[in-house]
This record gives C-alpha cells, sequence and structure tokens, in this order.
C-alpha cells in the first residue's frame, strides 16, 4: 500500500472536490473561533487558520497557534476557524478560508483522519 501524509491527501482533496455549496454558503459557515491579534497590514494581511483539532483554538491549544503566529507576525491579527473532530471534507466544504475574506493574504491548513478511519488510502482519495 502507498502512503500519502495527511497533508498531500487534503490538497488533493481540495483540488479534486467540486464545492457542495455556493460561495455565499460557504463562507457564511462558523467563523472566528478564537482570534489574536489587531493589526491588518499588506506584508501579512490577516491570517486565517482551519483544520481539524490539531489546530482548534477552543481545544487542547487553548489558542496558543494563533497567539504565537500572531506574536511572531508583528500583532498581525489571525483568525482560528479550526474545530476538533472536522474531517478533511467539513475542512475542504465547510470551513471558512481565506477566500472568503478580503484582508486574508496567508492561510494555515490542517487535516487528519477524522472520517477516514479505516480506509484504504485509494478510497479515502476517490
Amino acid at each position: 500500500m502507498n502512503r500519502i501524509s495527511a497533508s498531500s491527501l487534503l490538497l488533493a482533496l481540495l483540488a479534486a472536490a467540486e464545492p457542495a455549496v455556493s460561495q455565499e454558503d460557504y463562507c457564511s459557515f462558523r467563523t472566528g473561533l478564537t482570534t489574536a491579534g489587531s493589526s491588518v497590514t499588506e506584508k501579512f494581511g490577516k491570517i486565517i487558520i482551519i483544520g481539524d483539532s490539531l489546530l482548534a483554538g477552543r481545544g487542547n491549544t487553548q489558542g496558543r497557534y494563533e497567539t504565537a503566529i500572531a506574536e511572531g507576525l508583528d500583532d498581525t491579527s489571525v483568525v482560528n476557524n479550526a474545530r476538533g473532530g472536522n474531517s478533511l471534507d467539513v475542512i475542504a466544504n465547510e470551513s471558512h478560508a481565506c477566500s472568503c475574506d478580503d484582508e486574508c493574504v496567508w492561510a494555515v491548513i490542517n487535516g487528519g483522519i477524522n472520517g477516514h478511519r479505516q480506509r484504504e488510502c485509494e478510497e479515502t482519495v476517490d
């Protein structure tokens, strides 16, 4: 069996997936679960995080990801929309991402095995 990393799998799903909802509906899903920083500059813009529990600000990270990014980039505004339990499908089709915010320049994306346990890589990619 070929091995594929979670990040490669997410990129493949994002590239191949047809939007399940319109752009307007997609961008109206939950937003701003946790935030840090207040500066929106041309260089960094706003940074949006989407993913699962690895990045979720209200989960085990307790806002540390967005705080560390904001502090390291001159108090840049960071919005964390990651939520524990998100599957790759939810991340790709229902997470309020960078494309939904005109001030967003960078995105941090993570996705893991939620919703895909006990499945072969080929089945997951299909």
